[in-house]
């Protein structure tokens, strides 16, 4: 018997192949703008990948195979509460057979069975003069497939890495795409309009493809309402299949809160909460590839369905415990008790970072304080302290996101900047260093700027450590927020005391030095001992941090 996520698979493959046909079909519509013997030319072509036996059997039965699992879908969804983006997807996936209809028998009805050969005029005739309804229609159609495929897509797409960099070419294309192809579709039409007030254009026209003018309406009219019959019948039985299902047990979910949700056998417990109207989490929309949807259960365990190879991938890729499940394939066979374990607003950063329930990554850690600030705090007035701490967290903090990293916390007169959330650990120690360079030129200046202000020019001292920590979402709150914990931590934290110590602004570990490949010529030389360490560690100081940049090729 196939798995949930195998009719998924499924559904994804059969969809792209659907989506490809509309992408080259709009790309042939668009040439419309130039010239319908363009449109024909740029048809043979599609037709030599689509026409064939082999690209008309996948088309085909992709389509088939594509709306019976739509439907089946749709008969297992035990709520129709769905967020918009999915709600919209499915209503425009119903849309599709009904508007194809007409689409189907002004194309293949009017080639294959007629035995007529392809030609955009007389195509576009047979949509724009048999009905100017159906004309809109086709209008409607093109918008609705891109759209239904776009969105389908983007749940997919979205759980790459590399999306939120691409997002915004990906939707001027989305948008660009059906725009030109509804200019050509009108451009052509209109053109084919006026040449069909020429009697004989027309005869030769309709001649020319062995399709007789009388038989044309009635006989796509005829194929689009078979094939809309058909289409309402299959959702009609569906639909009374879901609104009288054959089992009535009910199964008793126990959520946070004291909330307690009754449910049939057979429904997921993501569908539960949607349909209890309780938040939760989804990313990728059910499909069972985020994770972002887990759950604490507990209960009998015979009502604990075994997670299958899939779902379990899932699991052990990220390292959740045996009473963790996925709500979106979990079907409870009876009562039990669930904990959805991560916010319900979490964000795609969960799934190019993974981070919100804490992960263990190699990242890049800066300290970064002002030396004796507590002296100088002394002879100001509190609102001056203020108005100097906040210069002096806006540059330190510029310096840290324009290097690429985030700004973690500010601590009295400190910062602290995490670098490798999203990328290498070598990248990291380099936008970490050049975060540095950024911030010893920024006091420099700062200092110039406040030089009426201050006693004495403000110095800083930082130390930067490489290595492994856990990094996730902390804290309660208002106050929670991505930060990291651990030796690394402890050890950047040391450097940068060290660094006062050694009366330089900068010091480095040499695992910072070994990753970033830095030249250390110049640079002095250290061993000192840290708390819970039996080894001592190696670091590298350098007078002002902005000789940085003269050693590192970033």
């Amino acid at each position: 018997m196939m798995s949930e996520s195998t009719f998924n698979r499924t559904r994804l493959y059969t969809g792209i192949v659907l989506f490809a046909y509309v992408a080259s079909h709009l790309t042939n519509l668009s040439l419309g703008l130039v010239s319908i013997d363009a449109m024909n030319r740029a048809l043979v072509l599609a037709l030599g990948f689509w026409g064939n036996p082999i690209g008309q059997i996948a088309l085909g039965g992709s389509f088939l195979v594509h709306f019976a699992l739509g439907l089946r879908a749709l008969y297992r969804r035990h709520t129709l509460r769905m967020p918009p983006a999915e709600a919209a997807q499915l209503a425009l996936g119903i849309l599709i057979p009904l508007l194809l209809a007409t689409h189907f028998a002004n194309t293949r009805y009017v080639i294959s069975a007629l035995g007529g050969h392809v030609d955009y005029a007389v195509i576009l005739y047979g949509l724009w003069s048999t009905d100017p309804v159906d004309g809109v229609a086709q209008v409607l159609l093109v918008v609705i497939a891109w759209g239904h495929g776009c969105i389908g897509i983007g749940y997919n797409l979205r759980l790459k890495s590399w999306y939120e960099r691409g997002k915004s070419g990906l939707l001027v294309t989305a948008a660009l795409v059906p725009v030109l192809a509804l200019l050509g579709y009108f451009e052509a039409g209109r053109s084919v309009l006026a040449a069909a007030q020429d009697p004989h254009w027309l005869a030769s026209t309709l001649a020319s493809v062995k399709v007789p003018a009388n038989n044309l309406a009635t006989a796509t009219t005829r194929v689009s309402g078979v094939i809309r019959v058909g289409v309402i019948f299959c959702l009609a039985s569906i639909l009374l299949a879901r609104t009288f299902p054959l089992r009535q047990r009910v199964i008793q979910l126990a959520y946070p809160g004291n909330k307690l949700v009754r449910i049939r056998p057979g429904t997921s417990v993501l569908e539960a909460s949607r349909e209890a109207g309780l938040p939760h989490a989804s990313v990728c929309g059910g499909r069972g590839r985020c994770s972002t949807c887990r759950i604490r259960v507990a209960g009998d365990g015979t009502a604990i369905p075994e997670p299958t190879e899939d779902e379990l991938s899932v699991l052990r890729r990220i390292g959740l415990p045996p009473n963790v499940r996925l709500a979106c394939r979990l079907r409870p066979q009876g009562d039990l008790t669930v904990t959805p374990l991560l916010a319900a607003d979490v964000s795609m950063s969960f799934i190019r970072q993974n981070t919100r329930a804490g992960i263990e990554r190699e990242i890049a850690v800066l300290f970064c304080d002002i030396r004796s600030f507590t002296k100088l705090a002394e002879r100001k007035l509190p609102y001056d302290v203020v108005f100097i701490l906040n210069r002096y967290f806006a540059e330190m903090g510029a310096a840290i996101e324009n290097a690429h990293g985030r700004v973690d916390k500010f601590i009295g007169d400190g910062v602290m900047g995490l670098f490798g959330i999203e990328n290498t650990i070598s990248d990291a120690c380099k936008q970490a260093l050049a975060a540095a360079a950024m911030m010893s030129r920024s006091i420099q200046l700062l200092n110039k700027e406040l030089a009426a202000d201050l006693p004495e020019p403000l110095r800083i001292a930082i130390g930067i450590h490489a290595g492994s920590a856990i990094v996730g979402q902390m804290g309660w709150g208002e106050a929670t927020g991505l930060t990291a914990i651990g030796d690394s931590v402890n050890v950047a934290s040391r450097l940068e005391t060290f660094s006062k110590e050694l009366n330089v602004e900068l010091a480095i570990s040499a695992e910072v030095a070994r990753h970033s490949l830095i030249d250390q010529a110049s640079w002095t030389h250290h061993e000192i001992q840290v708390r819970g360490r039996a080894d001592p560690i190696i670091v590298h100081a350098l007078a002002m941090a902005s000789d940085v940049e003269e050693r590192l090729a970033i």
